[in-house]
């Protein structure tokens, strides 16, 4: 089954968010069934949204958007988090920080592409 978004993630300092792989998979487990339900890339110039998170000093959510790969249909999207406050989280709050990420930058490519963003609430297991 093709997935409207992929997470993925980049360290750009030393350091490691445990269990970051798998709270990235249960972000997109929770955010997919949602997307498809409103239609979220039923007309836009792509079929998936490739997220991938840096993990550097500050945070900073203003998308850095590349180029939509024909090959592929994808769209590549960057956001920057700060790694060393999740490095020392608790794991809800980590998720909390990914959800709340991924769903503004939903938000700004519904807004940037003129896409459905009737988005309701997702939880992470």
């Amino acid at each position: 089954m093709r997935r409207i978004l992929l997470i993925g993630a980049v360290f750009l300092r030393k350091g490691n968010i445990k269990d970051i792989n798998l709270m990235m998979l249960e972000a997109c487990d929770a955010f997919e069934p949602m997307l498809w339900r409103i239609g979220y890339v039923d007309d836009a110039p792509f079929k998936t949204v490739s997220l991938i998170f840096r993990f550097t000093e500050t945070t900073n959510l203003s998308p850095v958007y590349g180029r939509i790969s024909r090959r592929y249909s994808e769209l590549p999207v960057t956001v920057d988090l700060e790694l060393e406050t999740l490095r020392w989280s608790e794991t809800d709050f980590v998720k909390t920080t990914l959800t709340d990420a991924t769903l503004s930058v939903l938000a700004d490519v519904a807004v940037r592409y003129g896409l459905p963003k009737d988005f309701e609430k997702v939880d992470l297991p």
